[in-house]
C-alpha cells in the first residue's frame, strides 16, 4: 500500500507554542498552518471547530479537550501524547504518528486517508463509522482497541499487537493479519471472509468460532 507523505517544507515552519496559535485561531477563525511545536501541551480547549495544517508536533501533549470538529493535514507527530483524545466528525489526512501514545483515543464519524501509526501505544483506541483509506499501523500496540461500523479494506496492519481487539460490523476483506499477534480478536466469522491469516492463527480462528479441527 502506497502512502502519500505529509507535504511539509521544513524551510516555512515557524517556531510557536500551542496555546498561543490555537487562541490566535479561536478569536480569527483562521486555520493553524505552517508550525513547529516541541515540549509542548495543549490542555482544556473548548472549541467548535480547530484545523492544524502542515505542522510538526514533537514531544507534544493533548489532553483534556473538548473540540467537535478536529482537523489535522499534513502533519506529523513524534513521541507524542494523545491519550484520550476525541476526535468527532474531523479528518485526520496525510499524517504521520511516530512513537505516539494514543491510548484511549477516539476517532467517531471521521475521515482518515494517507495516515500511518508507527511503534505507536494505541490500547483501547476505539474507531467508529468513520472512513478509512490507505491507512497502515507498523508495529504497533493496540490491546482491546475496537473498529465498529468501518470497513477496513483501506488498511494494512505489519507486526501489531491486536490481542482482544473488537471488529463489530467492520469488514476485513482483503486485509493481511498474518504478520500481527490476533490472539482473542472478538469478530463474526462473516466479517472474516476474505482475510489473510497464517495457518496458526487459522486454526485458532477455527478453534474460537467453534470449528473442531482435526
Amino acid at each position: 500500500m502506497k502512502l502519500l507523505s505529509p507535504a511539509l517544507n521544513p524551510d516555512t515552519l515557524t517556531d510557536a507554542w500551542l496555546i498561543e496559535a490555537v487562541e490566535i485561531a479561536l478569536v480569527t477563525g483562521d486555520d493553524i498552518a505552517d508550525c513547529r511545536f516541541s515540549d509542548d501541551a495543549l490542555e482544556n480547549i473548548e472549541a467548535r471547530r480547530l484545523e492544524f495544517h502542515g505542522c510538526r508536533f514533537k514531544n507534544c501533549m493533548f489532553s483534556a479537550l473538548d473540540v467537535h470538529s478536529l482537523y489535522f493535514l499534513n502533519c506529523e507527530f513524534d513521541n507524542c501524547d494523545l491519550s484520550n483524545l476525541r476526535i468527532l466528525n474531523g479528518a485526520v489526512h496525510r499524517c504521520t504518528f511516530v512513537r505516539c501514545r494514543l491510548t484511549g483515543a477516539l476517532l467517531d464519524k471521521c475521515s482518515v486517508q494517507n495516515a500511518l501509526w508507527q511503534e505507536c501505544r494505541m490500547d483501547y483506541l476505539s474507531v467508529s463509522a468513520s472512513k478509512l483509506k490507505a491507512v497502515r499501523f507498523e508495529q504497533c500496540h493496540m490491546e482491546r482497541a475496537a473498529f465498529v461500523e468501518c470497513p477496513l479494506s483501506g488498511c494494512e496492519f505489519s507486526g501489531c499487537a491486536m490481542k482482544l481487539v473488537e471488529f463489530a460490523h467492520a469488514p476485513l476483506k482483503g486485509v493481511d493479519l498474518s504478520d500481527d499477534d490476533i490472539e482473542g480478536i472478538q469478530v463474526e466469522l462473516s466479517l472474516l471472509r476474505g482475510t489473510k491469516v497464517n495457518s496458526l492463527q487459522a486454526v485458532a480462528l477455527a478453534k474460537m468460532l467453534g470449528i473442531e479441527v482435526i
